[in-house]
């Protein structure tokens, strides 16, 4: 038996363990993680596996990403997919000290962890980000009715048709908003298909250097709105004479086992100068003919004041009951970053939420 690196090669084997246990199959996502691997140049492994005579009995993935606080620069191993057979779980410690052990990282996230993930993450050092927004989704709804079908469904509820389509009616009435807008701020929304230098200089001059934040670069466009990709995405721009005032992303985030047709809103940056942009871009993307084709737009963590403005436009408030999203510092002149609650400002673009 070893634990090594993994190979493209290794992907249908993998495959195989994923059915096993009825898991979301690599193959949905590998040219994600071979996007990645090629955007490091190849210097980080796509992730480990272990290997007992031929078969994969064990496999988690290595995403890496690049963030940015008060002008240094920090890269981060986001662990993704793990996954180990029932009979070589006593090596799950071994395969994630490999992904422990990586040199050259400043710190470790999983944004995704279920009960088995936390307790062997927080037996290997790592703490809870401490950022209240994660707890929380918000949720604007198009289609009520497959909402409803959605939260009875996952609650294991069963409700007569008739009662579900009188829910909907009842639903749909209670959640209208109207937005007021006044058309004199001369904004423009436009859909942008690549990260051209303008955009570039506008993400950068808009970082906030007291928080820890994702640096947006080629890696991270072709990651999340390269639309060659399988989910679809929709990267909007928003400008007040000719001059880029924010932007906003959402990805495709369907479940499947559902039906359920759903977008994450999981990047928006807007001028701090321009406050009212949040107003008008929320009255064209819930009023834009492509986007309400989904049934709902999810929207999770960011700051405190870019959450306050998303409630403001947002139909329902959940709180989430998963675990919660964990970190592990691998320096300790870093410990001061990590350790401060204001620091984070973490979304669905981080972590691995969207792989």
């Amino acid at each position: 038996m070893v634990i090594r690196e993994t190979k493209v090669q290794d992907f249908s084997k993998i495959d195989n363990l994923q059915k096993k246990y009825k898991l979301r199959s690599i193959k949905n996502y590998k040219n994600k993680i071979l996007k990645n691997y090629n955007s490091y140049l190849k210097k980080f492994p796509m992730g480990w596996v272990i290997e007992d005579k031929g078969v994969i009995r064990g496999f988690v993935a290595n995403i890496l990403k690049s963030y940015k606080y008060n002008n240094k620069k920090l890269l981060c191993a986001v662990s993704n997919s793990l996954v180990v057979d029932k009979n070589y779980r006593q090596f799950t410690i071994n395969l994630m000290r490999k992904f422990f052990g990586q040199r050259k990282i400043d710190f470790f996230l999983n944004t995704t962890p279920n009960e088995a993930t936390y307790k062997i993450w927080k037996k290997m050092g790592s703490k809870d980000i401490p950022q209240e927004t994660i707890h929380k989704k918000l949720i604007y709804v198009f289609n009520t009715k497959k909402t409803l079908n959605f939260f009875f469904q996952r609650k294991k509820i069963k409700i007569p048709g008739l009662m579900v389509n009188l829910s909907s009616l009842l639903l749909k009435k209670s959640l209208i908003k109207k937005i007021n807008i006044k058309f004199n701020y001369n904004y423009i929304l436009k859909r942008s298909f690549k990260l051209d230098k303008k955009l570039k200089n506008f993400i950068t001059n808009r970082q906030d250097k007291n928080k820890l934040e994702l640096i947006r670069n080629n890696s991270w466009f072709e990651l999340n709105y390269n639309n060659n990709l399988k989910q679809k995405s929709f990267l909007f721009v928003i400008y007040k004479q000719k001059k880029i005032v924010g932007f906003c992303g959402l990805i495709e985030n369907n479940i499947e086992k559902f039906n359920l047709r759903r977008l994450s809103l999981c990047d928006i940056i807007v001028d701090r100068n321009n406050p009212q942009v949040y107003k008008f871009l929320f009255f064209k993307l819930f009023n834009m003919s492509e986007l309400k084709k989904y049934d709902l737009i999810e929207m999770q963590g960011f700051a405190d004041k870019c959450y306050k403005n998303l409630k403001k436009y947002s139909h329902l408030t959940t709180r989430i009951k998963n675990f919660s999203y964990l970190y592990k510092n691998s320096k300790t002149s870093n410990n001061k970053i990590f350790d401060k609650r204001p620091t984070w400002k973490i979304s669905l673009i981080d972590g691995d939420n969207l792989i």
